[in-house]
């Protein structure tokens, strides 16, 4: 299974960022967008749901932007 942006906005709106999901630049900071710690840890704990990963803590300050993620999840699967 492969991450798209798609997904992960998709992701990312089942949080209460639900708004932004949409408009979020995909290799922009999403914090600088807008986007809490609250959400963003949402977004890591339904992303490793979805697709069955682990983030480790370290790995956390890493991913930034939606890009950051796709990447990420994809060298996971």
């Amino acid at each position: 299974m492969e991450a798209t942006v798609e997904k992960l906005r998709e992701i990312l709106s089942q949080t209460s960022a639900k708004n932004a999901a949409f408009e979020i630049d995909e290799t922009g900071s999403m914090r600088e967008q807008g986007i809490d710690s609250l959400d963003l840890m949402d977004l890591y704990l339904n992303i490793e749901d979805t697709f069955n990963i682990q983030i480790p803590d370290e790995d956390v300050n890493k991913l930034s932007s939606l890009k950051d993620f796709e990447i990420y999840v994809n060298n996971k699967l």
